[in-house]
């Protein structure tokens, strides 16, 4: 009974900070998330940023071009471009396009404040009410990136290596920054050598499967991410 109390209790947090951070961003849905409002009102998102400078607004494939592909990883653009699918085109969908990326936020992030809270109770709750979170949460994608990153620790402590590697090579095409975790990760199980031979094989393998397909579809769209990031000022 004290488990499921929990569980209550933790998805009524993530709902309710989700909600709190919903209502930040929504500030500029009468305006249409035009400049200047959505800074002097705190509600810019790369959601309704993108969704007709990337061509998400005509439904077009985000790395068919190199001159204007999205600057996210391949498994994130695929992501957005598939929820794009289920709007109208054009402007008619922003709001569509707004709400449908909110609600597959706020299902990732349920699930990681999950994760969190089966690792450790009160870093949930703290991390469920940060003022931080809550600013920044529909901002862009980066919980498509940080649930599954969160994952591949819960499993890694469990000695499930495989998967907690496939889970931070997802993370990884998500966003990159979980590729800060493969060093660590080594170290830290490095005295176990079936452990980190595991963990690589699923990095390895998880990471072949996600890019290999995307580079022999076009080369150029698939590297506009690491081009761009690469290029782009400090």
């Amino acid at each position: 009974m004290r488990v499921r109390s929990v569980a209550l209790g933790v998805f009524i947090l993530a709902l309710l900070s989700a909600i709190f951070s919903y209502l930040k961003f929504s500030l500029c849905v009468e305006s249409g998330w035009i400049s200047p409002a959505v800074y002097q009102l705190g509600c810019y998102t790369d959601i309704t940023a993108l969704y007709e400078a990337r061509g998400f607004s005509v439904d077009s494939f985000p790395y068919s071009s190199g001159s204007n592909s999205l600057e996210y990883p391949i498994l994130s653009g695929i992501g957005i471009w598939l929820i794009s699918l289920m709007t109208k085109d054009g402007s008619a969908g922003l709001y569509q396009f707004f709400i449908l990326n909110i609600i597959t936020l706020s299902i990732f992030y349920s699930y990681l404040i999950h994760l969190i809270a089966k690792i450790e109770r009160k870093s949930a709750l703290l991390y469920a009410l940060s003022p931080a979170v809550i600013s920044a949460l529909f901002i862009n994608w980066d919980i498509w990136a940080i649930t599954p990153m969160i994952a591949s620790l819960y499993f890694l402590n469990s000695n499930r290596y495989r998967l907690a590697g496939a889970l931070l090579s997802i993370g990884i095409f998500l966003k990159f920054f979980p590729v800060i975790f493969i060093i660590p990760i080594l170290l830290f199980i490095r005295r176990r050598p079936s452990a980190s031979a595991e963990f690589l094989q699923g990095l390895g393998a998880s990471a072949v499967i996600i890019n290999v397909p995307f580079m022999l579809l076009d080369l150029n769209g698939w590297a506009k991410f690491y081009i761009f990031n690469y290029q782009r000022g400090v």
